[in-house]
């Protein structure tokens, strides 16, 4: 194994762990909104709630990128390349027309989140030159173990998010 695959399998594992983080604390947020709702007598705000569900797609997309980079699998390619364009297009496009309130583009969140698309599109970057020296397989050409675990990882990820938006839309 050459140090780019654990380079690769490391930064797949990293963005495992950033789509739980944003999954997490999407939820979370939803979770305080609600509370303030009820305690303000007032329905959610309909922005935070485009903004709760644009975010919870970058989730399983950031998941998703990162469990096939760290399975060294082709698919990862469209996967990075879909997320960068999804948070390209949220911060260039749809967030300043349609979930921020005035003043929130000069935000903390929003450089940061400028400074996670920019590391997320040199990452991309990264996996495409790295399917193109051909470091990245087909799924056909892995071991069934392996395929199995990110299949399971990718439904338990999906279910654990499901359940938990479920559950926080009955009360």
């Amino acid at each position: 194994m050459q140090i780019l695959d654990i380079f690769l399998r490391l930064a797949g594992a990293f963005y495992i762990f950033a789509g739980i983080v944003l999954a997490r604390s999407i939820m979370t947020a939803r979770l305080i909104d609600q509370a303030i709702a009820a305690i303000a007598l007032e329905p959610p705000d309909p922005r935070e709630r485009r903004k709760e569900r644009y975010g919870l797609i970058l989730a399983l997309v950031t998941f998703a990128s990162g469990l096939c980079l760290a399975c060294l699998a082709r698919s990862a390619v469209p996967l990075f390349l879909l997320g960068s364009a999804l948070q390209a297009a949220y911060l260039f496009w749809l967030a300043p027309r349609f979930v921020d309130a005035p003043g929130d583009a000069a935000s903390g969140g929003r450089r940061q989140s400028t400074n996670a698309l920019v590391l997320y599109a040199a990452m991309t970057a990264l996996v495409v030159w790295s399917h193109h020296k051909g470091r990245l397989q087909d799924w056909s050409e892995m071991d069934d173990a392996v395929r199995i675990a990110a299949a399971l990882g990718l439904a338990g990820f999906i279910g654990m998010v499901a359940w938990t938006y479920a559950r926080m839309r009955l009360r």
